[in-house]
């Protein structure tokens, strides 16, 4: 497994913080495995937004208007409803990893079928965002900091060091 620190051509690389012990803060289960599930402030928000487009809907001056907004709202009830369902997006632990996959999936992986655990970093809109990355072969699986409830280059170090003990 490898993993990689985040870089942004033309930028130089900040070095890193303080040393911690792999893993250390981050959420485990009762037979001391990784686990990272969506935070509930998150499916809160996007529950928040779909009332509120609702909201907006209502009040708009035409029908039109007013359909393409409920259906928007509909659309964002519909993904806040998938982080209800599949609120435990990966979990490993030292002979697995699973991992959410669709709507409600999941998919286990050996640590031999997983070929790399990366962090792809990308500045947008002038923000620097993280995603893990679990290149499996065939099929990558990417998880943000929203999906994990922490810090995606703190989760890929942790991986690492579950997957070699």
């Amino acid at each position: 497994m490898q993993v990689r620190p985040p870089s942004v051509p033309g930028e130089p690389d900040e070095p890193d913080g303080p040393d911690e012990p792999d893993g250390a803060g981050l959420p485990r289960g009762p037979g001391g495995e990784l686990v990272f599930t969506v935070p509930a402030g998150v499916v809160l928000l996007k529950f928040g937004l779909a009332v509120a487009l609702v909201l907006l809907s209502w009040a708009a001056s035409n029908q039109t208007q007013t359909q393409v907004g409920l259906l928007v709202a509909a659309a964002v009830a519909v993904y806040a409803a998938r982080d209800l369902l599949a609120r435990r997006r990966l979990w490993a632990d030292g002979s697995q990893v699973v991992v959410a996959r669709g709507f409600a999936g999941r998919r286990r992986l050996s640590w031999p079928q997983i070929e790399a655990v990366r962090i792809d970093g990308r500045t947008r809109f002038g923000a620097r965002t993280e995603m893990l990355e679990i290149d499996a072969g065939d099929e990558i699986y990417q998880f943000s900091r929203f999906e994990l409830g922490a810090d995606p280059t703190q989760v890929a170090k942790a991986l690492e060091a579950l997957r070699r003990s």
